[in-house]
């Protein structure tokens, strides 16, 4: 018994580690939203920030819908168990009413968004990590563990915390990053013991969702 505890163990450290290597990664090593939904969903390029609406379909279920071209693709869709999303700093640099008389009503927007970061970053607050501060909350790559109709659970290894993000944040498209999992990517979220909430299968089903192919 002790030796499989010890291996458990092992594992978990080994998936801790290689997350949080990863965590350093470049933006460039995934893509923006708006990206992603130019080269995986088919919309039209164009500013999709402007076009976008977070919204609920005839099931229910959270949908980003463009306003223009009359075309909606599922949240689940986009965010995947085992991918990882990045909060662009650029996004919050260009926010607030100092940037109005060059950006307008989108450095409002942009406010807003930070508002929603906020959402997660009060959840980490209140389990007393005093020293995670608000700007922590970007320019890293943050692990998704599971996702909700209204929510995304994220982790951070070099941080060691988790916490919740509104699905809303898709609300900028172009400081919000994915990197879809690879193969070792899965692999080591099931040895950090996400496997008791998602089976492999159900990580590829939705990972074939997303690219609209068999995997």
């Amino acid at each position: 018994m002790t030796d499989d505890v010890d291996d458990k163990l092992a594992k978990i450290k080994e998936a801790q580690e290689y997350f949080k290597a990863k965590e350093k990664d470049s933006v460039d090593t995934g893509k923006t939203i708006s990206n992603t939904l130019v080269d995986k969903f088919s919309w039209l390029q164009g500013d999709i920030q402007k076009r976008i609406k977070i919204d609920q379909n005839s099931l229910g279920e959270s949908v980003i819908s463009d306003k223009q071209n009359f075309r909606q693709t599922e949240i689940s869709s986009i965010f995947v168990p085992g991918s990882s999303i990045y909060l662009n700093s650029k996004g919050a640099e260009k926010s607030g009413i100092k940037n109005i008389f060059t950006r307008g009503f989108r450095a409002l927007d942009s406010s807003a968004w930070q508002t929603y970061i906020k959402e997660g970053f009060n959840i980490i607050q209140s389990t007393g990590a005093a020293d995670i501060k608000f700007e922590d909350m970007f320019d890293r790559w943050w692990l998704i563990k599971s996702i909700t109709n209204y929510d995304i659970t994220v982790t951070s290894f070099s941080l060691n915390t988790t916490t919740r993000l509104p699905n809303v944040i898709l609300v900028e498209p172009d400081y919000v990053s994915i990197r879809y999992p690879s193969e070792e990517d899965l692999n080591m979220c099931e040895k950090y013991g996400y496997s008791s909430t998602i089976t492999q299968a159900d990580l590829m089903n939705k990972l074939a969702k997303a690219f609209g192919q068999k995997i």
